[in-house]
């Protein structure tokens, strides 16, 4: 829309423009046709607003285009708010066309540092409607914020940042701030992290606002930027992470085996206890007299209009703690001295500093042509050492193509972003002229290189325990484990791509057994009513290198979602909560399929643990490298907990309180003899039930989930025995994933049993556990 005032008072403030003078603002982002050029709301929460950027690869993109409406006739003086990113090059250049009449010169050629102010040219315009064009010259990331247009020839806008926010204010008024809630649970922050804390707070009873500045959920792990949802089973046997990123991994049609879209995967949950609240930046928050958190103020990333979202507990998942640190929290930042934690010599630093890793532009594209394409490196670009020569194996982008760690991507994000542009264009003129691959590179073009920093390490919020590279290398089994990792512990070079030669790694990576992450680690020491989870959590920055990997962050916010959902049930403190009802919690996600080790199902509620487990035919577990199975001997035993078993252990896997193969053993039900096959489980006397849960085996084995792997079941009948009948209460076609929860009218019944009738691939059924509730 075009934001318009016409002033009519002279003095309104030192930066105003003459009496009687008439002014239109027009923001960048809203221009009507914008092309090729992109809105980056990026860096709103800095610079107050989005900007349009032609994200060109070194050839124009062409014009964005809209129209404005011009209160009356006269000489119309027109500036632009524009950044030239590198001063000494001028890369981004662009002009502006007012109905067709280019101004003279080229903006973002200014030379000077920072947003600024330039004069684009003065036109005789009737009022009325008008067109406008931004052109881009230059293909490479030319930039607008805002058009003002005055008839006021001599008034000049002000660069300081503080003034230009008043001056929007008064030009662009926005309606008045908004309130939502009170809410039971405020997630902040959207990535894999965010997204599981949200969804889980909400399945568990809270009112629930997942509040985003992108416009799409995921994070890091979005299809915006395209991450896999790395995790444990990466480097740990059948450890991927379960829970809410499997199932959203298995649901999404589009992550091609390793992506989280977690919007579609949000619709197609239909959460009914979740509003999810996107394009909006938190920019501060709002506490009590006691440091409770009351509320966090959000500032929409298109629009400007501000909102208040007041909530009961909030859970900090930006990644960067934002919510922590606008209410206070404690936090660690950078890299703790070595002897603080005993932490490994060969990763960490003498003496504390402020190093934090880079992130990556995730990641570039080109195409192969059927002709040589020829690539200069342009001087803006000129950024690598001398004697750079990196070991590479393919034409893809390396994830270490990153900028030196002394950047302080917290204290200007928008920088760092352009010092990730500038290496990825050094880079590509390496791969193609000087390295290695020079010859396979020949006919490859560039054709694009992105816009979103994938952010690696920020603000880390101090806990109750900060966890630490010991810990994970021990494979340490807390008391309030809530759930796991096992990625190795991963950081990265701290000169980045200034250092000409190695690969990439502060030391190489240390291996760890899969590890637990403990509930205090995931609460704030000094806001009564924080949690943290995925990067900000409490954790060194050696621990951070490998819990910041996209499925451990969904654990953690999995675990923080539904610890909060718990405080707001019970009236209490997160640290009340560890402290009073740590094993609920626990129960409450294994219920939920988290795994959390050294943790057993002990659900009082679920009839299945003291049910005898019979099947049609069952397979016992003889091996681990290589899966090796062999068919049980029927015969009738004692289990355990005095539980009764028609065949041996092998079919009461599924009520032996774990969903995974853990080490030797199966932990799971597999049938012997062709499908269909069947599995009960009858109680020594009727139960009225309405609920039973059923974890299937999703080979999680593999990195990243399948779609539709092949040891999962696909078709089923789900039974129970009432008044001496069987009766179905569920039949699934096409299953598509690892929990099925199905619930019914409450009905008197001595056993369930489900029948397995296909499975995606395999011959055999694989059931991990059955409860009933």
């Amino acid at each position: 829309m075009n934001r318009i005032r016409t002033l009519a008072w002279a003095g309104a403030a030192a930066f105003a423009s003459a009496a009687s003078a008439a002014e239109v603002w027009l923001e960048a982002e809203d221009f009507k046709r914008p092309g090729a050029w992109r809105v980056d709301t990026q860096f709103t929460h800095k610079m107050g607003s989005a900007y349009l950027i032609a994200p060109g690869v070194l050839k124009p993109i062409g014009a964005a285009a809209t129209e404005i409406e011009l209160p009356e006739a006269g000489e119309w003086t027109v500036w632009a708010r524009t950044k030239d990113w590198v001063p000494a090059h001028h890369p981004g250049r662009f002009a502006l066309s007012v109905d067709g009449r280019r101004a003279p010169g080229e903006l973002g050629a200014s030379g000077r540092a920072g947003w600024i102010w330039e004069k684009a040219g003065a036109f005789k315009l009737a009022a009325g409607a008008h067109s406008i064009a931004l052109e881009d010259l230059s293909g490479a990331y030319a930039r607008c914020d805002a058009l003002l247009f005055t008839t006021d020839a001599s008034f000049i806008p002000p660069d300081d940042y503080a003034e230009t926010e008043r001056l929007r204010a008064r030009l662009a008024p926005q309606p008045p701030e908004s309130e939502k809630g009170p809410f039971d649970v405020v997630v902040v922050g959207g990535g894999p992290a965010g997204v599981c804390a949200a969804v889980a707070a909400a399945r568990n009873g809270a009112k629930t606002a997942l509040v985003h500045d992108r416009p799409v959920l995921g994070g890091n792990c979005s299809d915006e930027l395209g991450v896999g949802t790395d995790g444990a089973s990466n480097h740990q046997p059948n450890g991927r992470e379960s829970g809410l990123v499997e199932e959203w991994n298995l649901l999404d049609p589009n992550r091609g085996g390793h992506r989280l879209s977690a919007a579609a995967a949000l619709l197609t949950g239909g959460e009914t206890n979740l509003a999810v609240l996107l394009n909006e930046r938190v920019t501060g928050a709002v506490s009590n007299a006691d440091g409770r958190i009351a509320a966090v103020l959000a500032r929409n990333t298109r629009t400007g209009r501000r909102t208040r979202v007041a909530g009961r507990l909030f859970v900090d998942a930006t990644g960067d703690g934002w919510v922590g640190y606008y209410a206070g929290a404690k936090y660690r930042f950078g890299r703790e001295a070595q002897a603080e934690f005993n932490e490994p010599k060969s990763h960490m630093p003498e003496k504390a500093d402020a190093l934090t890793m880079s992130g990556c532009l995730c990641s570039y594209a080109y195409e192969m042509r059927e002709a040589p394409v020829a690539y200069e490196t342009p001087a803006w670009a000129d950024v690598l050492p001398p004697g750079f020569d990196r070991p590479v194996a393919s034409l893809a982008m390396p994830w270490w193509l990153e900028h030196p760690n002394d950047l302080d991507d917290l204290a200007d994000a928008e920088e760092a972003r352009d010092e990730l542009l500038r290496y990825n264009f050094a880079y590509w003129g390496w791969l193609k002229n000087k390295s290695k691959l020079a010859s396979r590179a020949k006919n490859a073009e560039l054709v694009s290189v992105p816009i979103v920093n994938g952010r690696r390490e920020s603000r880390r919020l101090v806990g109750d325990y900060v966890l630490n590279a010991n810990d994970l290398v021990a494979g340490r089994v807390f008391p309030d484990a809530v759930c796991h990792g096992g990625w190795g512990l991963d950081v990265h070079d701290v000169l980045g791509m200034k250092r000409p030669v190695g690969n990439g790694w502060q030391g190489n990576p240390i291996p760890v057994t899969t590890y637990s992450i403990p509930f205090r680690s995931l609460y704030s020491a000094n806001v009564p009513n924080l949690l943290m989870a995925g990067r900000c959590l409490s954790a060194t920055h050696l621990a951070l290198g490998s819990a910041r990997v996209g499925a451990t962050c969904a654990v953690t916010g999995q675990a923080a979602g539904t610890a909060a959902a718990l405080c707001r049930r019970y009236g209490l403190t997160p640290r009340e909560l560890g402290a009073q009802r740590i094993s609920e919690l626990q129960q409450t996600l294994l219920k939920d399929d988290q795994y959390v080790p050294g943790v057993l199902n002990r659900d009082p509620l679920d009839f299945a643990r003291d049910a005898t487990v019979d099947a049609s035919s069952a397979s016992c577990w003889q091996s681990f490298h290589p899966p090796n199975w062999a068919p049980c001997p029927k015969g009738v035993e004692n289990g355990p907990n005095g539980t009764k078993l028609a065949v041996d252990a092998c079919a009461f896997a599924v009520v032996d309180g774990v969903t995974r193969i853990v080490g030797n053993k199966a932990h799971a039900w597999v049938s012997s003899e062709e499908l269909p096959q069947w599995i009960s489980l009858t109680f020594d006397e009727p139960k009225t039930i309405s609920e039973v849960r059923i974890t299937f085996d999703t080979d999680l084995s593999l990195p990243f989930a399948e779609f539709f792997p092949k040891t999962l079941v696909k078709d089923y009948e789900l039974e129970v025995l009432a008044d001496g009948a069987w009766w179905t209460v569920a039949e699934e076609t096409g299953n598509a994933r690892r929990l099925r929860v199905h619930r019914f009218s409450p009905v008197k019944a001595d056993a369930v049993r489900l029948t397995v009738k296909a499975t995606h691939g395999l011959p055999e059924a694989r059931v991990f556990e059955i409860r009933v509730y």
